[in-house]
């Protein structure tokens, strides 16, 4: 885990994510993956992550 950010009732958490380079399969590299929540009463009501951007 890179680090855990928390502003109002979003929460933000990133972390490294190593994945196979897309033009040579025989290497990785390395990248930060993210998962943010927004809270409400105590409870998770929302979740985006890195494919919500990618698609």
């Amino acid at each position: 885990m890179v680090s855990v950010v928390v502003e109002g009732d979003l929460v933000t958490v990133a972390f490294i994510r190593e994945v196979k380079h897309p033009k040579v399969p025989s290497k990785t590299y390395t990248t930060t993956w993210f998962d943010q929540w927004r809270f409400v009463d105590g409870k998770a009501d929302e979740h985006w992550d890195n494919d919500v951007i990618a698609n």
